[in-house]
């Protein structure tokens, strides 16, 4: 049992560490003031605190408009305080800052069962950002059970 529990663990934490490793640093919980983190891959994206001061803090990704870029020292340096605007940069050679490619969206929440009554199945779906060639499905499929279907030969009134 503590084997197959490890199966499903590990990957799961092997894709947890991956995307933190993008972000340069951590939200301040005790914080008040914006603060904003570099993306250590993507010269591009840079992640925005939200909620400072709460227990809902979360670091938000967000891109740079057209032609603009967060500096490597951003968030290190007194010129480039975390608190500044990070996309500071003013680049002709960058244009496009473009998502990354092979990223998915997550999942969307499964629909509804097919069948009103009996076995059916539910899908969900995700988006491909940036490009066409992301690794695995697009869609999910799993089955379900609609609600129990009444029983032709059991009269309504019947009691069992």
């Amino acid at each position: 049992m503590g084997f197959s529990l490890w199966f499903v663990l590990i990957p799961l934490l092997l894709a947890v560490s991956v995307a933190i490793a993008k972000q340069d640093g951590a939200c301040d919980p005790e914080r008040l003031t914006p603060q904003f983190l570099r993306d250590d891959t993507n010269h591009c994206v840079f992640y925005q605190c939200e909620y400072q001061g709460t227990s809902y803090l979360r670091a938000v990704k967000l891109e740079c408009p057209l032609f603009n870029r967060v500096p490597s020292r951003y968030g290190k340096t007194p010129r480039y305080p975390d608190d500044s605007y990070p996309c500071s940069i003013y680049s002709r050679k960058n244009t496009l800052c473009e998502l990354e490619n092979q990223e998915w969206t997550t999942w969307s929440p499964w629909g509804s069962c097919s069948e009103r009554c009996g076995a059916g199945y539910q899908y969900r779906t995700r988006r491909c950002l940036g490009g066409v060639d992301c690794p695995g499905d697009l869609m999910e499929k799993r089955e379900c059970v609609g609600e129990l279907c009444p029983d032709i030969d059991t009269p309504a009134d019947s009691k069992i």
